[in-house]
């Protein structure tokens, strides 16, 4: 349809689902490259300085999956690690590289859009982590009394950018949700 190609092509697009009857269409936002490298340096020191990193480097972008009885369509950013972790898995499993049987091969092309969603999870679920020890910092030193905490800006930011992070979160899960519906009707 039309309308589902430009909506896998508008990087505003928020979390949403929605089905013909020929494919379902899921966009899933997924933390942007820029989080991840920063992730290493953010994380090094714990405070105010790391915080400020973090929060400058939260953003997101939308994938896009387009889901088939046997082929599953997706559109990544350019700079999308979602793509090249899974292309490599699926190379590996093609040329025998994961005998080990840890990983087996997707059944359908819904199992693996479900697979991307659940890697892209881990990526807020570590964010998310992150944030809330540096928040902690911040609101530790905004009560300590020798502490001569100024920074309420930051502190601010950082209570505003989890609150982002779960408005994106709930438009997921209601994403999900929606097609789960779907696939019980």
């Amino acid at each position: 349809v039309d309308l589902h190609v430009s909506d896998l092509l508008n990087a505003q697009l928020p979390s949403h689902f929605d089905y013909t009857s020929w494919y379902d269409l899921m966009v899933f936002r997924r933390l942007s490259a820029a989080r991840s490298e920063a992730d290493g340096s953010a994380a090094a020191d714990g405070g105010a300085a790391s915080a400020r990193r973090t929060l400058q480097s939260v953003d997101t972008n939308p994938v896009g999956f387009a889901v088939f009885d046997r082929v599953l369509i997706t559109v990544h950013p350019a700079d999308c690690a979602v793509r090249e972790y899974f292309a490599q898995r699926l190379l590996g499993q093609a040329v025998g590289a994961e005998a080990r049987g840890v990983t087996r091969a997707p059944a359908n092309p819904a199992d693996l859009m479900l697979r991307m969603i659940n890697h892209m999870v881990d990526s807020y679920l570590d964010l998310r982590r992150l944030l809330t020890r540096q928040l902690g910092f911040l609101q530790r030193e905004l009560l300590n009394p020798a502490s001569h905490f100024h920074d309420w800006p930051l502190l601010l930011d950082a209570r505003n950018a989890l609150h982002q992070l779960e408005d994106t979160c709930e438009d997921q899960r209601s994403a999900v949700q929606e097609w789960i519906d779907a696939l019980d009707e």
